[in-house]
């Protein structure tokens, strides 16, 4: 219409439903259908949406300011697009299921990020202050590739 040519996006759907799967056997699957899609779509584009919590998680990666080393290895190594974790006290939701650093730098091209509400003015604030990863890991879009921030604060 109007002389333009129209622009045609493939859409696949990864299932990340529980399927009678231990919390590994999830991760596993996920990363494996991940990096199945980026193998056989090379030039695809991933978007992702994500929201950051109160004490500066984002994506189920939990603060580990009292251990980076555990964060390194649960979120960092570069190797793992997704990891099964026990966040134990951190969280009420305890077991997680998260992409990791590496994913969020180096594969989503695009991030729609929601951060409302009064309750995260410290989480907000602390996004763009120096800072370890670890200690928030939100401040991780500061180095990701395209973050469109909606908030209301």
């Amino acid at each position: 219409e109007f002389g333009k040519k129209a622009v045609v996006a493939q859409v696949e759907y990864i299932d990340t439903r529980v399927i009678d799967e231990s919390r590994d056997e999830i991760a596993s699957r996920f990363e494996s259908e991940l990096r199945g899609w980026k193998e056989h779509h090379a030039t695809g584009v991933v978007v992702i949406t994500q929201g950051v919590g109160p004490d500066g998680h984002t994506c189920g990666m939990m603060p580990y300011p009292e251990d980076v080393d555990t964060f390194a290895e649960l979120f960092e190594d570069p190797e793992v697009w997704v990891r099964g974790y026990d966040a134990g006290n951190k969280n009420e939701f305890a077991e997680r299921i998260t992409i990791t650093i590496p994913f969020l730098k180096d594969i989503i091209d695009y991030s729609v990020l929601y951060m409302g509400g009064e309750e995260k003015r410290n989480a907000f604030d602390a996004i763009l202050q120096e800072g370890s990863v670890a200690a928030r890991p939100s401040r991780i879009i500061t180095q990701m590739k395209n973050v469109t921030l909606y908030t209301d604060l």
